[in-house]
């Protein structure tokens, strides 16, 4: 088991001063004074005494707060998502007095977790040391922070209470990584039958075959702007088509309220990306270039071409999460009128009904573009999916390309029965 642990030196602060201790302790103070005025002898002694209580309680906090020592430990650095942390804290009293009252204080683990960890209140006896151990779940992706914010320590006459700021650590939580075998875009299964038609076909600037003249539909990517200062007249150079099998996919993950997500749009939205990740390490692993595109802020962009890219993937899936613009089609439409777009085998992954989107899809079908929609119906209602599922069939039967992904256990087989068995 892996483990880490540390003391952290102390600056330490009055967190509460407790007014109403101290005020019983003043008026009893004033009452003493009074006896020992009139009695003498005894009483007087008691009073000095007295007086000297606070400074004691004082001194002791102070020694106490020097022979604590505060360790932490976690089993893992790197939590998947599904995987537990084992946590422990250990508190140990070193110094030689005893600590009537400790207190923790815990940060907040993750905006779901609010109480996963209860604060604790216990006292210690000199040398003595006790040991809390917690299982955090990693239920989402996302980042957790796991451990003490803070230690409270309370004085003898609980006058005064001093806050220990503590350490803690920050897990960033990685998506599943769902091994597929085979995954066919519309019949063909470009890796095992050798069929790349369909993921190639863009146009490769490194092969120029030749130039002709500017027509009026053509983009000015291409004009041959020196050609054009020396004759006059606009022409337009042309490229080969590269051969190279390239895929572009599209990750849709808007939510208008991505501030106040509930448990639901939190599973919706892994996975989703757990979607993404297995057809980046699908492609990867078979060295096909992969180019990645999702509107979030900040734009996610990642293109890669071999296994040894897909950790670097990984390792940017922190920077996916919800979005609350409504512009995955108009980034689509962007690249593709800037030339930015890599393929001509597009693949979109979402998880709602967008007219716009599915609009563009269909009026792509007779196109050059070869679309597949993977649909993320997690979480989804029966009804809500049986309408759904009519809504595709039309859409099937026009020429449109939608794998369904009915939940997170369920991704590998949908993905790889997508084709296998025919269904559309």
């Amino acid at each position: 088991m892996k483990t880490s642990g540390s003391y952290k030196t102390k600056v330490f602060s009055i967190h509460t001063i407790k007014i109403k201790a101290l005020g019983l302790y003043l008026f009893s103070v004033a009452l003493i004074y009074l006896a020992g005025s009139y009695f003498g002898g005894v009483m007087l002694f008691l009073f000095y005494c007295f007086m000297l209580l606070p400074v004691f309680s004082i001194i002791f906090l102070g020694i106490a707060v020097r022979g604590i020592k505060f360790f932490q430990y976690f089993s893992t650095d790197h939590p998947i998502k599904g995987e537990n942390i084992e946590y422990r804290v250990v508190l140990s009293n070193e110094s030689f007095v005893s600590i009537s009252e400790i207190a923790s204080r815990f940060v907040t683990i993750h905006p779901l977790m609010d109480r996963m960890i209860p604060d604790f209140k216990l006292s210690l006896k000199r040398g003595e040391t006790k040991e809390l151990s917690y299982t955090i779940a990693c239920s989402y992706r996302g980042i957790y922070q796991v451990g003490l914010d803070s230690v409270l320590i309370t004085d003898i006459m609980n006058f005064f209470t001093i806050n220990i700021p503590i350490w803690h650590k920050t897990f960033y939580v990685f998506p599943r990584i769902i091994h597929i075998n085979s995954f066919a875009f519309g019949i063909e299964s470009f890796i095992y039958t050798g069929v790349n038609t369909a993921m190639s076909g863009i146009t490769d600037n490194t092969l120029l075959k030749g130039i002709r003249e500017y027509r009026r539909t053509d983009s000015i990517r291409h004009m041959y702007w020196k050609r054009f200062a020396a004759i006059g007249q606009p022409v337009i150079k042309e490229y080969d088509i590269s051969t190279t099998p390239v895929v572009s996919v599209y990750v849709d993950l808007f939510n208008e309220n991505k501030d106040r997500k509930t448990i639901t749009q939190f599973e919706k939205e892994d996975v989703t990306v757990e979607i993404l990740t297995a057809l980046a390490h699908y492609y990867l692993k078979a060295n096909i270039k992969i180019s990645i595109r999702c509107p979030c802020r900040p734009l996610f962009y990642f293109t890669g071409s071999v296994s040894e890219h897909f950790m670097d993937y990984y390792k940017q899936t922190n920077s996916l999460f919800s979005y609350s613009q409504n512009d995955l089609i108009q980034l689509l439409k962007i690249d593709i009128k800037l030339g930015i777009l890599e393929s001509k085998s597009i693949i979109i992954i979402t998880h709602r009904i967008d007219s716009g989107l599915f609009n563009y899809v269909e009026e792509s079908i007779s196109s050059q573009l070869h679309f597949i929609v993977i649909f993320n119906h997690t979480k989804s209602e029966k009804h809500i999916q049986k309408k759904n599922r009519h809504f595709f069939n039309t859409l099937r039967d026009k020429g449109a390309r939608i794998i369904e992904v009915h939940s997170a256990e369920t991704i590998k087989e949908d993905m790889e029965n997508y084709g296998a068995t025919g269904y559309r």
